[in-house]
């Protein structure tokens, strides 16, 4: 049975390994984080690491913005369902949002400090959410990606509902 130095020490060890990948609060997924493939457990995976996340392309409007993925049984099922057309209401004046015509298997929710624009999130189990604002967060998530370059995103996504096609590849 570990004693109470031996807990100490190991948190104090868990803080030390991750100031080394640069966990910075506010930082966009300093650590990225990526599901298991075998359980879901949510793993860290350094940024450097975006050559195995999951490569997708959105078009909105014509406009084509390509996304990465984290690897997870909702993303999994997501990329599974591809190509579809999701038509995403606006929220907040900050993010589009629309409920998944399937269903997804469950992943453990997280709360990040800051969403930026671009991310990619699910929310209350099947409500995919398209942010294209930053802003300081409160709410949990559960970590999808995000759109690689976001430029234009806010313009191209315009006042309202609009529809959005997903698809794999680059």
């Amino acid at each position: 049975m570990p004693t109470d130095d031996d807990c100490i020490f190991l948190v104090s060890l868990l803080v030390v390994l991750l100031s080394c990948y640069g966990v910075v609060p506010g930082g966009r997924f300093s650590i990225e984080v990526a599901a298991a493939f075998a359980d879901d457990t949510i793993i860290a995976e350094p940024a450097s690491n975006q050559d195995d996340m999951m490569k997708i392309k959105m078009t909105i409007n014509d406009q084509v913005f390509h996304a990465r993925l984290f690897r997870s049984a909702s993303t999994r099922a997501i990329i599974a369902q591809m190509p579809f057309v999701l038509a995403m209401d606006d929220y907040a004046a900050q993010e589009k949002v629309a409920r998944l015509p399937f269903e997804l298997p469950h992943v453990p929710a997280e709360t990040p400090s800051v969403i930026n624009i671009g991310d990619i999130y699910l929310w209350s189990g099947n409500n995919l959410v398209l942010f294209y604002a930053t802003f300081p967060n409160n709410y949990n998530y559960v970590p999808v990606g995000y759109i690689i370059d976001p430029s234009g995103l806010k313009d191209a996504l315009g006042n309202g509902g609009v529809e959005i096609s997903f698809s794999v590849g680059d």
